[in-house]
């Protein structure tokens, strides 16, 4: 019996084993199954033998299917139809590294598979281990968001003092994709916004993230500036901060928790996922403490339009409702948590989040080294 007799035979039980493409397996030549199938060719037949042997039933094998094939990028769907099994193949040849090397487009990062550099890389092992069993696989994931210390220091300003400058900040978000001027009249408000106000101002033009500024003093109290038309620019004040705030934040909770414990970690930004139905989906943060997986999700505003949307994915795919979050700027305390309970998930705000974080993580770390 010819190789490709034997994977036919085989995949009797398996009706849809699809290429990357689309591409139905009865077209593969044999150097094709052969190079790139023996393994999953392997595991069929070990899924087939338990599942006529056994008589497994359908929910076990779905996951015993899950089980067996997440660590060689082979993505399980179970289609609803009794009695059948359908697999989709992702991408992953037995020798392909662990890592997505990082390509740069202009102003922003991308890593994707189908374009590679050959410098920087990163490790998207704990991801792969993670999505893969749910029937996920990763689509594109940015690098690790650069160290430029002024964006850092902006970010950390505006998350630190947002209450006082947040009129500000939503003043530019309205202008900047006109890069119109536009005045903020501060008659109302008190001195200690004002001052944090013209610090963020004078920091933001410092920068080139205005391109005017002038703050006209006692009695007018009033602003006036323009947005900068430059995309790392627009990027950060349109909501980017946020997410730059919660990685810094993140990143100092994981070292001060390094002085108590000892833990591996990966911080990922901007996951781009592919569902089991083919749906695309992206995560702001992904945090990963030894086996333990948190998810991040920042909104400096609009959050009651996707709270709902995040909540049902992680009820579906697995995600402990103590290790969701998601950081809202412009709700209070209150309100974060009564949305909490209702939506099943930690909605914070920006005066808590770090705090929420850290006592989560403690808490898990403490499990862990008594086990």
């Amino acid at each position: 019996m010819t190789f490709k007799e034997h994977c036919f035979q085989v995949y009797s039980i398996l009706p849809k084993i699809l290429w990357p493409h689309g591409k139905s397996i009865k077209s593969l030549t044999d150097e094709e199954l052969a190079n790139e199938f023996q393994t999953l060719g392997k595991m069929a037949s070990s899924i087939e033998g338990s599942f006529i042997e056994q008589n497994v039933k359908p929910e076990e094998l779905e996951m015993e299917c899950r089980l067996r094939m997440s660590r060689n990028g082979i993505v399980y769907v179970h289609d609803n139809a009794p009695g059948t099994v359908h697999l989709k193949v992702r991408w992953k040849p037995s020798n392909k590294p662990k890592t997505l090397k990082q390509p740069v487009v202009n102003d922003v990062s991308i890593v994707d598979t189908e374009e590679m550099k050959e410098d920087e890389t990163i490790d998207v092992t704990p991801l792969e281990e993670f999505f893969f069993p749910r029937g996920i696989s990763i689509n594109k994931i940015l690098p690790k968001m650069d160290h430029d210390e002024a964006y850092d220091k902006m970010a950390l300003f505006i998350g630190d003092h947002y209450t006082q400058v947040c009129g500000f900040m939503k003043a530019i978000k309205r202008n900047i994709c006109n890069n119109s001027r536009f005045n903020l009249n501060m008659q109302n408000f008190t001195q200690s916004s004002i001052g944090y106000t013209c610090q963020l101002g004078k920091m933001l033009f410092d920068n080139a993230l205005l391109t005017e500024y002038h703050y006209y003093k006692s009695p007018q109290r009033l602003i006036t500036a323009r947005p900068s038309a430059l995309g790392a620019g627009q990027s950060l004040l349109t909501g980017g901060w946020l997410e730059r705030y919660a990685r810094l934040k993140i990143q100092q909770v994981l070292e001060d928790l390094k002085d108590e414990y000892s833990f591996e970690s990966y911080i990922y930004n901007n996951i781009q996922i592919m569902l089991p139905n083919d749906d695309l989906f992206e995560l702001d943060l992904i945090v990963m403490v030894d086996d333990r997986t948190y998810w991040i999700e920042c909104k400096s505003s609009s959050y009651q339009e996707h709270i709902l949307k995040y909540s049902q994915f992680g009820a579906k795919y697995f995600f402990d409702m103590n290790r969701m979050y998601l950081l809202a700027a412009d709700t209070d305390e209150k309100t974060a948590e009564s949305l909490s309970s209702q939506y099943k998930m930690n909605v914070t705000n920006i005066a808590t989040f770090e705090n929420t974080l850290r006592e989560a993580l403690r808490k898990d770390l403490e499990e862990s080294s008594k086990e």
